[in-house]
């Protein structure tokens, strides 16, 4: 890459002179004539470099930026504000929300060739490749350059290749080992789930253990395969299906099912509560129907089973057409600011900056509140549907309702005292008949 000449006191060289010396030397590359021209006129003694080459220009190799995390989680405790460390919030679930990016590829760039001073050519290295693999669940994006969600789930990376599970799983135990978990897809848990655990979904959760004094909440169903106890609490939008329950809580907005026992536990279900074996003490609301192999105890266990769709959806229609009221009051106080505002503009041409600012953010709360408008309304349409077809309540009971029963059917009341023999309970001219 260098050819250096060293010229002896005595020596005069022309330019000329050291031009032949160099290419009988085989220096055809890269000469610098300057410096052989201050050689001659300056008569220069000593070495100098008289020729360069031209180095190669390496490339790049090309590479992947994930915007996830792709290795095992550290599993390190918070430290909360208070100095306490949290072990229960570890951090263990990733995941994306749909059109997330997820990867970047950086191609790569190819290098240039150099040359030495003999004209010889020196390559570049070769530069890497990295290929940019979508499986499952994802969408290529900006020419084959990016990966984005193509649903929301847990981003996986297996063998090079990026792909959404709509499933977060937990091969054992939801203990200090994992810690809570907040999913935006499903979550199955081939253990159980310990006391006061969180475990948060938008889609279903299924246990195939217990769960004991931990609380569940999905955007869809919830199934535990074993039982709830010790003051475990369970929400979900969908149904809600246990072994048996002990000392817990529930609510759906759908249907809640048992196998087994329900036991001193308050539900609190949308449709149809069903337990294949007994209701004992608690409570229990529902809008469509109760069922059981047996209610309450020979024991005199209180166990109430409240079945109120009229208050209930009534009360819900009430709080909805006061919340759209309240949003209407508002709306129209905002849009009498705005009106005030423009009367102003149109008259001078234009607003004071303070005035023009408070004319924009009026503008901005305008549109949240119509938009919250037509949200309320349509929950107050939903309600007043809902009121219009409600279902007739009824108790189903296989078996025996025990004395210490308490059953209500909308404004019907029954205080149970004996042990009755019925199928069903239900409401009739506002009082409680049964057969």
């Amino acid at each position: 890459m260098s050819a250096r000449v060293t010229i002896p006191e005595g020596y005069r060289p022309s330019a000329i002179d050291l031009r032949r010396l160099l290419a009988s030397s085989g220096v055809v590359y890269g000469v610098l004539d300057e410096m052989l021209d201050r050689i001659e006129v300056e008569e220069l003694i000593g070495e100098f470099e008289v020729a360069q080459g031209t180095p190669p220009l390496q490339g790049e190799d090309a590479s992947i930026e994930y915007f996830f995390r792709t290795g095992r989680p550290s599993l390190v405790p918070q430290i909360r504000a208070d100095g306490r460390a949290d072990y229960f919030n570890l951090g263990v679930v990733e995941s994306a929300e749909k059109g997330q990016l997820l990867a970047r590829k950086t191609p790569a760039v190819v290098g240039k060739s150099g040359r030495t001073v003999t004209g010889e050519e020196v390559l570049p290295r070769t530069v890497k490749d990295v290929p940019l693999r979508a499986g499952r669940g994802v969408d290529l994006a900006a020419g084959g350059l990016e990966i984005h969600a193509g649903q929301p789930g847990q981003p996986q990376l297996s063998r090079g290749t990026l792909s959404i599970s709509p499933t977060f799983t937990v091969a054992g135990d939801v203990d200090f080992s994992v810690g809570n978990i907040e999913f935006n897809g499903n979550v199955e848990i081939m253990g159980s789930v310990g006391n006061n655990f969180i475990v948060r979904s938008d889609g279903n959760i299924t246990v195939h253990g217990m769960v004991e004094g931990a609380t569940l909440i999905a955007g869809g169903l919830i199934m535990i395969m074993g039982g709830v106890r010790q003051g475990a609490s369970l929400s979900a939008a969908g149904d809600v299906q246990v072994r048996f329950m002990e000392n817990s809580s529930v609510k759906t907005k759908s249907s809640f099912f048992v196998k087994d026992d329900l036991i001193f536990s308050e539900v609190e279900a949308d449709n149809t509560i069903e337990v294949d074996g007994s209701i004992i003490g608690g409570q229990c609301k529902a809008d469509v129907a109760v069922k059981a192999e047996v209610i309450g105890s020979k024991m005199g266990t209180v166990t109430h089973i409240i079945l109120i769709p009229k208050e209930k959806w009534s009360g819900v229609l009430r709080s909805n057409e006061q919340r759209m009221n309240e949003t209407k009051a508002k709306l129209e106080k905002v849009e009498e600011g705005l009106h005030t505002l423009q009367q102003l503009r149109d008259r001078y041409g234009k607003l004071h900056p303070e005035k023009e600012e408070l004319y924009e953010r009026l503008s901005g709360v305008s549109t949240s509140l119509k938009q919250e408008m037509l949200e309320i309304t349509k929950l107050v349409l939903q309600s007043k549907a809902k009121c219009e077809n409600l279902p007739h309540p009824k108790v189903i009971v296989r078996q025996t309702i025990h004395p210490g029963t308490y059953v209500r059917l909308n404004a019907a009341h029954l205080k149970n005292e004996t042990a009755l023999q019925v199928s069903s309970v239900y409401e009739e001219d506002g009082k409680i008949r049964y057969h």
